[in-house]
């Protein structure tokens, strides 16, 4: 997994000369920050740390350490830690700077992480209207906070050995309060993480909720498309029931109507009225029985009452359909 300080573009800490070379002497190029906190080898023993300026850009401090003695060393050269603890303890020389230096990361590191948690409390007044990419950008800087933290920690736990007791005598027994201090640190950028990673959180809930709601605009519009075709459908059932009716009303007519024609002619002027009058009974008559005959139309007839009775069941559920009451008439006195 890369560096969080590399990740924000952060140039490398090991370039002076001198740096280039003590990674020689390890074997090692100049042209990026080791990922191991503390290298060793026969020659002597690199420790890399880092502080992080106002804008998050890594600033590289390395500790030297081998048989002519220890040195800290920056990008610009030799480094020269600002004044801590180390004159409270008594402590002087390489031991004094190393004291100074774990002092000076704990202090940047408090100074980076109350710039972030100033900044996430603003946030928090409007946690649904911040910009996500303003949440990621806290977390990737909380990230890098928590890095060097861990890098410092590594670090402390190295001068506090007994390998390098006889470079940095009586550093050990001054580095509590130090560690303490970084330990501490560590825990409040997991908070400080905790309470980004619930921003995070919230506002993919919001965003959750915003589709649920559009799911269920869009099932309403599905829902009112559906009740339209189901008026459709109704409305055209309806139409083919009173057309089939239609049809068999206008065929029965049509045998007497037909026969009605022929007999008003001129040239059927001297048919008898009896004989009018039977063959249209007949033609009326023969028709009606032989579609009366039908089983089709029987069934027809006997299922009209069902399905009158579904089509107004069906208009029942319907907002078009649904009589609504009359406003109230003023009565004027």
């Amino acid at each position: 997994m890369p560096d969080p300080a590399e990740a924000e573009g952060a140039p490398s800490a090991l370039s002076p000369s001198d740096i280039v070379e003590a990674l020689k002497t390890l074997n090692l190029t100049a042209d990026t920050r080791p990922h191991v906190v503390v290298l060793r080898r026969k020659s002597g023993t690199l420790i890399s740390v880092g502080k992080l300026e106002k804008d998050f850009q890594l600033h590289g401090i390395a500790v030297w350490v081998n048989a002519t003695g220890v040195t800290l060393l920056d990008a610009k050269g030799k480094y020269e830690p600002e004044r801590g603890p180390a004159e409270a303890y008594g402590l002087t020389g390489s031991a004094a700077r190393v004291l100074d230096l774990l002092a000076e990361l704990g202090r940047n590191y408090l100074a980076r992480l109350e710039e972030v948690d100033t900044e996430l409390a603003g946030l928090e007044q409007k946690p649904l209207e911040v910009p996500l990419t303003d949440v990621l950008r806290l977390k990737r800087r909380v990230a890098m906070i928590r890095a060097e933290v861990g890098r410092a920690l590594a670090a402390v736990a190295e001068v506090e050995g007994a390998q390098l007791a006889e470079s940095l005598p009586g550093l050990a027994k001054s580095l509590p309060a130090t560690k303490e201090e970084l330990l501490r640190l560590r825990e409040l950028s997991s908070s400080t993480q905790t309470s980004l990673t619930d921003l995070l959180l919230m506002k993919q809930a919001d965003q959750s909720n915003k589709l649920a709601q559009m799911a269920n605009q869009l099932g309403q519009v599905s829902n009112r498309i559906a009740e339209l075709a189901n008026v459709s459908n109704i409305r055209m059932l309806g139409l083919s029931y009173v057309m089939l009716i239609l049809a068999v009303v206008s065929t029965i007519i049509l045998f007497p109507n037909t026969a009605a024609t022929i007999l008003g002619m001129p040239s059927a002027t001297d048919v008898p009225g009896l004989l009018v009058v039977f063959v249209l009974v007949v033609t009326a008559l023969v028709p009606l029985l032989w579609f009366l005959s039908q089983r089709w139309i029987r069934d027809l007839f006997r299922s009209m009452a069902r399905y009158e009775a579904r089509v107004e069941e069906g208009m029942k559920g319907l907002k078009e359909h649904v009589a609504t009451p009359d406003p109230p008439t003023e009565v004027e006195d």
